[in-house]
């Protein structure tokens, strides 16, 4: 990375700004002699991935959000937001000491265990969850709301007057 964090993309960009800013002259191959052997860096295929957070549709949809969940706070409604997610890996292991010769691998289980999640949280701070060993589907997420719905009326018979529930578009939210 060089300055605000903006890649090096290879090192005839180097040449062109150490000659720019430091009016240093060095060659390309230079360039790769101090990144690899003293930096350590090494030259990888990137992956591209899409950034979406502040496109002009990203933030369309969370004004529109906003203007209608503040009316709703506003008014005191409770809020239970409902999502879902899994885990699909058991070995958490990020890092390992070994040799600098050898490579640095753990062994994965071909066939593991898929942990589904589904939650709920609220405005008031509660939270409902499941776990199961099974793909979140409509049946599944409708079995997690029959089960949520009693949970509800025996902590709190009256949440029908002020929850709203919150669900993101995944098609198995709604019935068929």
């Amino acid at each position: 990375m060089l300055q605000n964090s903006v890649p090096i993309v290879n090192a005839e960009k180097v040449v062109e700004l150490a000659k720019k800013t430091a009016d240093t002259i060095v060659t390309a191959e230079q360039v790769k002699t101090v990144m690899k052997d003293e930096l350590g860096l090494c030259y990888r295929m990137t992956k591209k991935v899409p950034v979406q957070a502040n496109e002009k549709r990203c933030l369309i949809l969370r004004q529109q959000y906003a203007l209608a969940m503040l009316p709703l706070l506003q008014n005191g409604k409770r809020i239970l937001n409902i999502d879902e997610s899994w885990v699909n890996e058991t070995n958490f292991t990020r890092k390992i000491w070994c040799p600098p010769q050898s490579s640095a691998t753990v062994q994965m289980r071909p066939i593991s265990y898929r942990i589904a999640l589904i939650a709920a949280l609220d405005t008031e701070g509660c939270i409902y969850y499941s776990l199961t060993q099974a793909n979140t589907d409509q049946n599944v997420m409708m079995i997690y709301l029959q089960y949520l719905v009693e949970q509800l009326d025996l902590t709190r018979p009256s949440w029908r007057e002020d929850t709203t529930l919150l669900l993101d578009g995944a098609r198995y939210h709604t019935g068929s």
